[in-house]
This record gives C-alpha cells, sequence and structure tokens, in this order.
C-alpha cells in the first residue's frame, strides 16, 4: 500500500496551529472549548448550550485572535480559581455577557437554581442560606410547605427536641 500521497495527521495539526499562532496562548483553549460546547453536536456538553441554543458571538466563532483581543480589551486578567462565565444564563458568548467567576458564582448562575426575591435583593437559595445562616433544606421545606418569602428567611429555626 502506497501511503506516500496520504496527509500526515501530525502535519494537519502543525499547520493549523500555524494558521493563527494562538494554539499555545492562555486563552486559546478556553476559546476552543467555549466554541466546542456550543457548535460541535459530538461535544459531551452540547445538550447543556448549543442544544439549548447558546451560541458564541459570530465574530469570535471562527478567530481565536478577536475572542482573545476583546478578553485583553475589556476584562481584567483572569484572577486565580476563576473562568469565563456568562453573565446571563440563558444568553450566548458575546460581548457585555461574559466575566470572571469562581466556581460559587458560576454555581449560583445556573437555570437550575431557584432564586427568592426579599428587601430588594434577588439570590439563590444556597446565597440566602449563607447570609440568613437557615440551612438550605430548611429553606427549601419552607417553600414547598408555602411559606411566605419573608417567614422563609426571616423565622426563627426551631431547636431540636432531645430524644
Amino acid at each position: 500500500m502506497n501511503t506516500a500521497h496520504k496527509p500526515n495527521n501530525n502535519m494537519k495539526k502543525i499547520k493549523t496551529r500555524q494558521r493563527h499562532g494562538l494554539w499555545n496562548h492562555k486563552h486559546y483553549r478556553m476559546w476552543r472549548n467555549m466554541v466546542s460546547r456550543c457548535h460541535k453536536e459530538s461535544h459531551k456538553d452540547y445538550a447543556n448550550y448549543g442544544g439549548r441554543g447558546i451560541e458564541v458571538y459570530i465574530e469570535w466563532r471562527d478567530t481565536p485572535s478577536s475572542f482573545i483581543k476583546y478578553i485583553k480589551d475589556n476584562l481584567s486578567d483572569c484572577p486565580e480559581g476563576f473562568s469565563l462565565d456568562r453573565i446571563h444564563n440563558d444568553k450566548g458568548y458575546e460581548p457585555e455577557n461574559i466575566k470572571w467567576s469562581s466556581k460559587m458564582q458560576q454555581a449560583n448562575n445556573t437555570r437550575t437554581n431557584k432564586t427568592l426575591s426579599f428587601n430588594g435583593l434577588t439570590m439563590s437559595q444556597a446565597e440566602w442560606s449563607r447570609k440568613t445562616g437557615i440551612s438550605p433544606m430548611t429553606i427549601s421545606n419552607r417553600i414547598k410547605s408555602n411559606w411566605s418569602t419573608e417567614d422563609v428567611l426571616t423565622k426563627p429555626v426551631k431547636a431540636c427536641r432531645a430524644v
């Protein structure tokens, strides 16, 4: 079998890397993963991104340099332990809708989170739990029992009786 005319996969990778020269940039992997989640049906997380309409801004989709330039010009350096997050969870990766967030902040920015609004603040149940000292389970149980939001967040927790 003559393999002299078959393209070498390693050569393809090298040519792709040379095309934009950014494959080793600190934000390139972030860009590649973002585009894959949103635009490649074979990606393991596609159903949670592209499958529900989340897209990458057209100017960034095919050109990592435009995405990296936006990051450089509009966001500070990524703080240690933070990663790229969408401000509005149902919108795509686009200018004015991305920021650096900690894991805890990202956990509070999911579509499965339940939020409560009280005294002008809207926060997830987990955030209210941290703020009030009431356990997430107690907050959840009170909501399921149709307590008012004020009572859910302000009524003291009764002490457990010793058995």
